[in-house]
């Protein structure tokens, strides 16, 4: 027989339980937690690699593969790729700069593009790294922008010093000798401004070096062009009456320039000497003189060994002789030399 006591605690459990259901405070049963759906928010939030802006001091790319090594080698892929678009972008769209840019010649542009390519993957950092649920990796690779400069900077200056020093050691030498410096000095800084403009885009230049690349590229170009102006040339005596004709077409495309000595002994520190030598061939054909060949042209200090050769095809032919075929040839010959005679020097 039950007590009173078990009866009356019994009541009043029935009547709690009845009132708690009434008011709504026994919540209903909530399904077990899902492993998977926790995972996949997961990814999508705080486990993200997200691709941040290049900044002041570092470069990113981001990539995905099937492993890590995989994943690095597309985001290098991927840094690069936004790295040379932000460059040239730079470079169409910079106005204050332009006077270097002038220099600059789109197949110069794509040497900067290999330098970039041939940085070391060593020098590129993971910066973070994410396994996906399905197995592929993604990686966001870091490139600072200090440790990079480094390296372009400090070669930039080791060809930038020897041209300042070799123009300064010419101050005492002839105006042929300061003129070719002056050419050669201004090839070479063109041949630099790629990596100066690549490496000044990673990190900017000190002021005092930026003005030595793009005033002195300037400063070359119209150097070699006032000396140039200055400059004298002699006639070799030609070793073929043939090559006389071909010699006369020097002498007046030199006269109508007024840099022509004709006397070798009056040479000096201004005058450039120019040897002529030819293979030329005498054809008949139809009824028809043909003289056809090559003739060079070596400029060079007198007594000394060429500091340049200019080559020209030539071609003549005439039904009348072979002194007019020659003719002819010596007056196309002529006509090239005056469009290329004074460029090539």
């Amino acid at each position: 027989m039950i007590g009173f006591r078990a009866v009356s605690t019994l009541l009043i459990f029935m009547l709690f339980f009845v009132g708690c259901t009434h008011n709504g405070a026994i919540p209903e049963p909530q399904p077990a937690p899902n492993t998977e759906h926790t995972l996949s928010e997961t990814a999508a939030g705080s486990d993200t690699v997200e691709l941040p802006e290049n900044d002041e001091n570092a470069l990113y790319g981001i990539g995905e593969g099937s492993d890590e090594r995989e994943a690095k080698e597309r985001a290098i892929r991927d840094l690069n790729g936004r790295v040379w678009s932000e460059f040239t972008a730079g470079i169409d769209s910079d106005t204050n700069r332009k006077p270097i840019y002038r220099y600059v010649t789109k197949n110069r542009i794509e040497k900067a593009k290999r330098v970039l390519r041939s940085i070391p993957l060593s020098e590129y950092t993971v910066f973070k790294s994410h396994t996906r649920k399905e197995g592929t990796v993604v990686v966001l690779v870091e490139l600072r922008r200090a440790e990079l400069s480094k390296r372009f900077k400090r070669d930039l200056l080791r060809r930038l010093v020897p041209i300042e020093e070799r123009w300064h050691y010419s101050r005492k030498k002839s105006p042929v000798e300061r003129y070719l410096v002056a050419k050669d000095s201004f090839v070479k800084m063109v041949d630099m401004l790629p990596e100066y403009l690549f490496a000044d885009y990673i990190t900017p230049f000190p002021a005092p070096i930026a003005e030595r690349v793009e005033r002195g590229t300037p400063y070359f170009e119209r150097t070699a062009a006032r000396l140039k102006r200055g400059l004298k040339f002699c006639i070799e005596p030609v070793s073929t009456p043939a090559m006389k004709f071909f010699a006369d077409a020097v002498e007046n495309v030199l006269r109508n320039k007024r840099v022509l000595h004709l006397n070798g002994s009056r040479t000096d520190g201004s005058t450039l000497c120019i040897t002529l030598k030819g293979e030329l061939v005498h054809k008949r054909r139809a009824q028809k003189h043909i003289f056809e060949g090559r003739v060079e042209l070596a400029l060079h200090k007198r007594y000394r060994a060429p500091l340049s050769i200019q080559s020209y095809i030539v071609r003549g032919e005439s039904e009348e002789s072979g002194t007019k075929a020659l003719q002819k040839a010596a007056r196309e010959f002529q006509k090239e030399l005056r469009k290329r005679f004074f460029q090539a020097v």
